[in-house]
């Protein structure tokens, strides 16, 4: 699918360990959701030079560990 208002962010991403949603859910939902709080566990990563190609990867934490894992490849 070809959409040309998408551009790919190239550079570095600051992502926070932890996420506070609350801001992002209507104000008549909030006390359906009670716990807006978000602790990160996995990244997926895409490296190439456009959003039409290239490869994915993903980093997961896991018993407080960060694992690449990348096809069947998995790093420490």
């Amino acid at each position: 699918m070809h959409n040309d208002h998408m551009k790919k962010k190239m550079g570095h991403v600051s992502i926070p360990f932890k996420l506070d949603m609350k801001n992002f859910i209507n104000a008549d939902n909030i006390n359906i959701h009670k716990n807006t709080q978000y602790k990160l566990n996995s990244i997926v990563v895409h490296v190439g030079q456009g959003i039409n190609h290239g490869h994915y990867y993903s980093i997961i934490k896991q018993m407080n560990e960060w694992f690449i894992i990348d096809d069947e490849l998995m790093k420490v």
